[in-house]
């Protein structure tokens, strides 16, 4: 009974759309309906395939009652509805009418109305819930993680400001010692300038030093003939008077 090739064909695409369906995402579908009466939009579409999936699940675990309850071009025409699903799952408008076939298909069989689907349903609940906690707690976790990150965002643009006020301190501080370092320099230029203006004049005192020296040399040499010229004049005198 599990070698039944029309169930084993329902079971493995039914298996691909599952695992291709954790990776839809209606975002890029936003605001967008569908169907001849905009009855659907993204997430409805994928919410009534989902349900859709779960019904046939609970067929194809009892492949006893499922061939019972249906004929081989029944079985034939589901697998060609979710084939047709599988192919086209990335675009929403076209699997609508593929998934209201896939309705009318499974209807006759009544299964959300048996215990195995009510079974199935609270599975499916379950691992629902299960996962709407895992979602929670990452959403905690990127919350916390967020709260760190605008925190340590707002440390960097702190320290960023101290350091464009010490970057604007220094450069102040630079410009004031440039200051300073030009002033030092033009004090020392005054000051080469006026032992510069010294030398000359100690140069210039020096030579009229000398030229007093000399002066006064001369002058000792002349009262000398002078006091000399004096005594011969006196003696001359004496002389005649006798």
């Amino acid at each position: 009974m599990d070698n039944v090739q029309s169930i084993n064909n329902i079971i493995k695409v039914k298996n691909v759309i599952e695992e291709e369906l954790k990776k839809i995402n209606c975002s890029s579908f936003e605001g967008q309906e569908f169907g001849q009466e905009k009855e659907y939009n993204c997430e409805s579409i994928y919410g009534e395939l989902d349900a859709l999936l779960t019904d046939i699940t609970t067929l194809t675990k009892e492949p006893k009652q499922f061939l019972k309850l249906s004929t081989h071009d029944e079985r034939v025409y589901i697998h060609s509805q979710l084939n047709n699903i599988k192919n086209h799952l990335s675009r929403p408008s076209q699997i609508i009418n593929d998934l209201d076939g896939l309705k009318q298909a499974i209807r006759p069989f009544h299964i959300r109305y048996t215990k195995n689907r009510l079974i199935n349903f609270d599975i499916a609940l379950s691992e629902l819930t299960n996962k709407n906690q895992e979602l929670t707690n990452q959403l905690n976790t990127i919350s916390e993680t967020k709260e760190q990150s605008d925190k340590t965002s707002n440390d960097l643009i702190e320290k960023q400001e101290k350091l464009k006020n010490t970057i604007a301190e220094t450069e102040e501080k630079e410009k004031e010692l440039r200051e300073h370092i030009a002033k030092l320099n033009q004090r020392t230029n005054n000051i080469a300038n006026l032992e510069s203006q010294v030398q000359r004049q100690q140069g210039i005192i020096s030579d009229a030093v000398n030229n007093i020296n000399t002066s006064t040399t001369q002058l000792d040499e002349q009262k000398k003939l002078t006091e000399e010229y004096r005594a011969n004049l006196n003696t001359i005198i004496e002389n005649q008077k006798k």
